[in-house]
């Protein structure tokens, strides 16, 4: 119900609204979200990561990048101890930046800084490992993207040697 509710407000409502109210309305959202209290959506990482990318889009549309990298930055910064929440939330914020050169390196630099400090762990366990190791693909797709090749071959070393490391520790 939610999310027709959602659709019908995208599709009805937002056209009709100035930018600045539809991002407040979806702020609103996100607040309504987050809490636990308030619905049991907030497991949702799929309707979860929507509300960022509409909110997102709002804000590419109307060029105030710097608001789009603090979104991002704060959702990606939420969601590190989930690697599929985050991919999807990283893969939202490159495609939101991939038209400017400027904003497409510091969008991927941001990607691959919140993966650093909140994905990656120091556990060499399989599973965790194997989970992060996608989330550190989509860093280095991104920086394929950008046309800095060398750090994409930087990252596929480490995450050649995590595995190696885990799969040792796993035997």
């Amino acid at each position: 119900m939610l999310a027709e509710a959602r659709k019908l407000q995208e599709e009805f409502i937002f056209p009709r609204q100035d930018v600045r109210e539809s991002i407040h309305d979806l702020k609103q959202d996100t607040k309504k979200f987050k809490d636990p209290r308030m619905s049991e959506a907030s497991k949702d990482t799929a309707t979860m990561a929507e509300l960022v990318k509409r909110q997102g889009q709002l804000l590419a549309e109307s060029a105030k990048f710097d608001s789009l990298h603090q979104l991002y930055h704060r959702s990606l910064q939420e969601n590190g101890g989930n690697p599929a929440a985050w991919r999807m939330l990283a893969r939202d914020y490159f495609a939101l930046c991939a038209a400017d050169d400027t904003q497409r390196e510091k969008s991927a630099r941001q990607i691959e800084n919140t993966y650093e400090r909140y994905v990656e762990t120091p556990t060499i366990d399989w599973f965790a490992v194997s989970s992060q190791h996608s989330a550190y693909a989509l860093v280095a797709d991104c920086w394929i993207k950008c046309g800095n090749t060398a750090k994409a071959e930087r990252i596929a070393k480490e995450m050649e040697r995590r595995t190696k490391k885990s799969k040792r520790e796993a035997l």
